[in-house]
């Protein structure tokens, strides 16, 4: 493979799999105090990164979900209030 192109699918998944093997491994491992600790710092190692980057990404698109539904309400309202004769009723009821 040339240096700098993409992997191939079935490396990445591949790669995925050897973590979560080495994982399973470092937290079944013997008797030994240490392995659970080293398994769970080896897990958080691998969801640190990605987990950071996700939380972001949620954040952003609540805050858009926000501004959009706050949007619709306003012209909901609007357009109701010109449309409707009882929209004013409705809403309370509702």
């Amino acid at each position: 493979m040339a240096q700098g192109s993409p992997k191939p699918a079935s490396q990445t998944v591949l790669r995925g799999n050897q973590r979560r093997a080495h994982i399973r491994r470092a937290s079944v491992a013997g008797p030994r105090r240490r392995e659970p600790l080293r398994a769970a710092e080896t897990a958080l190692a691998y969801a640190r990164g990605p987990l950071r980057e996700q939380i972001g990404l949620i954040n952003q698109i609540q805050a858009l979900m926000s501004v959009i539904e706050g949007y619709s309400d306003f012209v909901m309202d609007r357009i109701g209030k010109e449309m409707l004769a009882t929209y004013e009723y409705m809403k309370r009821e509702v």
